[in-house]
C-alpha cells in the first residue's frame, strides 16, 4: 500500500470513528406549526420519521429550532391523547417518550430558544412488533462483533 493510500485510509478511519456513525442514522421531521425539527436516532439509514415506535420501548426526541437549527430547552412536553404515549421525562433539549398501547398521539411540545418561546407538535403511532433484532449500529469496514 501506498504511504498516499494509508493516510487517506487513516484519516477516513478517524473520521468516522469521530462521527461515531451518525451521519446518516438519524430521522428528522419539522413540526406541524413550522417552528421546530424533530430528530431521533434510528439505529439505521433511515430517510423518514414514519415508522412506528414498539409497546414498551422508549424513543429519545432531540428539538431543535426550524430556523437555524439552534438548540432550545424544552418547557413543557405532552400528549394530546393518553393511553398510546407517555413523556417519561424532557430536560435540555430531549423528550423521552413511551409506547404504551397501539394507537397515534400528538406530541406537544413548548420551548424556549433564541427565537424566543416555541410550540409544535408532532405525530407518533405506537404498534406490537412484529421482529425484533439485535445489530450494529455502525458498519464501517464490516466491522461485525460485539457485545450486547
Amino acid at each position: 500500500m501506498s504511504k498516499r493510500t494509508t493516510v487517506a485510509l487513516s484519516l477516513l478511519i478517524a473520521w468516522q470513528l469521530t462521527l461515531g456513525c451518525s451521519v446518516l442514522e438519524s430521522a428528522n421531521e419539522r413540526g406541524r406549526n413550522g417552528n421546530l425539527v424533530f430528530t431521533i436516532d434510528t439505529g439505521e439509514l433511515a430517510t423518514d420519521f414514519d415508522n412506528p415506535v414498539a409497546i414498551g420501548a422508549m424513543l429519545d426526541i432531540t428539538v431543535k429550532q426550524a430556523r437555524g437549527g439552534g438548540s432550545v430547552e424544552l418547557t413543557a412536553a405532552s400528549f394530546r391523547t393518553e393511553g398510546s404515549f407517555e413523556v417519561v421525562r424532557f430536560a435540555d433539549d430531549v423528550v423521552t417518550v413511551r409506547a404504551l398501547d397501539r394507537g397515534s398521539s400528538s406530541l406537544e411540545v413548548a420551548a424556549r430558544g433564541s427565537d424566543g418561546e416555541l410550540d409544535d407538535v408532532i405525530d407518533l403511532t405506537a404498534e406490537e412488533a412484529a421482529k425484533v433484532s439485535l445489530s450494529h449500529k455502525c458498519n464501517f469496514l464490516d466491522f461485525k462483533t460485539a457485545q450486547y
